[in-house]
C-alpha cells in the first residue's frame, strides 16, 4: 500500500544517515570519487606477474609464484581482468581442464574453493562466457534428460533446512545456482527460475530456509542469494527480483550488522561476501527503479530517490573500506591464491557499473559474471 512504502522511506532515510555519515568520514583521490587508478596501474600487473604461468595462453596458478597452470588460476584471472575493463584469452586454457563427463580437473587446494565439482564448473563456464565462449562438452546432461528436476532441488533447500547436508543455503546455493549456468536448456532454465520464485522467502526476497535467528545466519542467507540471483539476472531468466523491496531492506539491514561489508567473521572483513551482499543492494534497487516495472498510480519520485540515495550510500561505504584495501594491502592480504582477490574487485566493480561517479578508473569496470 502507499502508506506502507511512505514508511519504507521513513525506515530507509535512517540508514542512509547512517551510511552517508560514514562515508563522509573519508575520501579517496582529489575529488569525491574513489580513486581505483593507483590499484589499475600498479596492483593489477604485480596480480598478474604473481600468477601469470604463461600470460599469453591464460596459463596461471592458483598458488603465488607456483608455477603450476590450474582451473581456477585461469578462471580467476578472467574474472579479475575482466572485471577492470583488460581483455584476456584463456578461452582454450580453460577448455584443457574439462573432461568428457563435463566436470572440470581441480586440485586438492582448488577443491576448497566451494562446494564441488559444481562450484568449478560453473566458475568455468561463466568465465568462458565473459570470453564469448562455451565449454567443449555439456555438463549435468544426464540430469537434463531424466534426471528429478524437482526432488533434487528440494532435496538441497530441505537439506539446508535440516543440515542433512551439513551446510547452509549459502553451500547448498552454490550448487542450486549452478544449474541453470551448466545446463544450456531453455525448458529447464524457465523451470529453475520458477522454482526460484517459488522458494524465495517474501519478506527477504531471498531462497532461504526460515532458519534466521542470527547475524550469522542472516548472512549466510545474503551469500546463497548471490548464486542464485546472479544466474537469474545474468541468463536474461528474470527481468527484475521477486520481492525486491523487502530484499533492498534486508540486505542493508545485514550490511548495518556487519561493519558495512557483510561478513561471517570479524566486522569489516573483506571478502566474497562483500560481492553477495552488495550486489543483493544495487540489484534490487535496479528492480525497484527499472522502467520495466509498473509504477502504481500517483506514485512520485519520492520513493524512487530515496532508492537511490539508499544504494549509492551503500555503495559509499563498501567504496570506503574496500577501495583502501586494494590499493594498499590487495597483495598481502588477497592474493595468498588467486581466488582471493576477484570477488572482491567485483564487489567494486558492481558499484562502479551502478554508480559511475562514484570513482576514478583509466577503463570502466563491470560485474558480473553469471556466476561468481
Amino acid at each position: 500500500s502507499e502508506h506502507r512504502m511512505r514508511c519504507s522511506v521513513v525506515l530507509l532515510f535512517f540508514f542512509v544517515v547512517d551510511f552517508a555519515a560514514a562515508a563522509a568520514r573519508a575520501t579517496w583521490g582529489d575529488d569525491l570519487r574513489y580513486d581505483l587508478r593507483y590499484f589499475e596501474d600498479e596492483v593489477v600487473p604485480r596480480w598478474v606477474s604473481r600468477f601469470a604461468v604463461d600470460e599469453g595462453k591464460g596459463l596461471y596458478s592458483y598458488l603465488p609464484r607456483s608455477g603450476t597452470a590450474s582451473l581456477y588460476g585461469s578462471s580467476d584471472a578472467v574474472h579479475l581482468l575482466m572485471a577492470v575493463g583488460i581483455p584476456v584469452n584463456a578461452t582454450e586454457a580453460i577448455r584443457a581442464y574439462q573432461r568428457r563427463d563435463g566436470w572440470y580437473a581441480v586440485t586438492k587446494d582448488e577443491s576448497e574453493c566451494g562446494k564441488q565439482p559444481y562450484h568449478a564448473a560453473a566458475s568455468a563456464t561463466a568465465a568462458l562466457r565473459l570470453m564469448g565462449a562455451t565449454p567443449k562438452y555439456a555438463t549435468l546432461e544426464k540430469f537434463r534428460t531424466g534426471g528429478d528436476w524437482q526432488a533434487t532441488l528440494d532435496g538441497l533447500y530441505d537439506g539446508c533446512e535440516t543440515k542433512k547436508l551439513s551446510a547452509n543455503i549459502h553451500q547448498c546455493g552454490q550448487i542450486i545456482g549452478s544449474y541453470p549456468v551448466l545446463i544450456d536448456d531453455e525448458a529447464f532454465r524457465s523451470w529453475w527460475v520458477d522454482w526460484i520464485r517459488n522458494h524465495t522467502d517474501p519478506t527477504i526476497g531471498l531462497v532461504c530456509p526460515p532458519v534466521k535467528d542470527s547475524t550469522y545466519a542472516r548472512v549466510q542467507c545474503i551469500g546463497g542469494g548471490m548464486p542464485t540471483h546472479g544466474p537469474a539476472l545474468g541468463l536474461g531468466l528474470l527481468e527484475s527480483l521477486p520481492y525486491a523491496e523487502n530484499l533492498f531492506r534486508f540486505a542493508l539491514d545485514v550490511q548495518l550488522e556487519t561493519g558495512g561489508v557483510w561478513s561471517d567473521k570479524e566486522r569489516t572483513d573483506v571478502g566474497s561476501l562483500t560481492l553477495d551482499g552488495i550486489f543483493q543492494v544495487t540489484r534490487a534497487y535496479l528492480s525497484l527503479t527499472s522502467t520495466n516495472v509498473k509504477k502504481k498510480e500517483g506514485e512520485d519520485s519520492s520513493f524512487s530517490s530515496a532508492l537511490r540515495a539508499m544504494a549509492e550510500a551503500s555503495c559509499r561505504t563498501v567504496l570506503r573500506i574496500t577501495v583502501h584495501q586494494l590499493n594498499e594491502n590487495a597483495l598481502s592480504l588477497y592474493s595468498n591464491t588467486s581466488h582471493e582477490l576477484p570477488n572482491i574487485v567485483a564487489a567494486v566493480a558492481e558499484c562502479a557499473q551502478t554508480f559511475p561517479s562514484l570513482v576514478r578508473t583509466r577503463r570502466p569496470w563491470s560485474c558480473c559474471a553469471v556466476y561468481v
